[in-house]
């Protein structure tokens, strides 16, 4: 393994074990569903950027698509993403 592995993993390791801490000094001041919902967003948002970043990444099903698969399924109440 090389230095700049053993680097990287150190550093997933301590975002890792810091979530839990954080976790559990945050929960008794936010409440959990307003952490979880504000997690959730954070995450959205780090993707949603990350994806307009790379070059080269698209999505492979166009979003009307995906809306119409969402309604069909009953994944959603129809009309969810208007």
């Amino acid at each position: 393994m090389r230095a700049e592995d053993l680097g990287r993993l150190l550093l997933l390791s301590a975002l890792w074990g810091g979530a839990f801490l954080f976790t559990r000094i945050a929960v008794p001041i936010l409440g959990p569903v307003v952490l979880t919902e504000s997690r959730v967003l954070i995450a959205g948002l780090a993707l949603l950027f990350y994806s307009c970043a790379a070059p080269g990444l698209h999505l492979s099903i166009p979003l009307p698509a995906k809306i119409l698969w969402a309604q069909e399924t009953d994944v959603v109440q129809p009309g969810h993403f208007l």
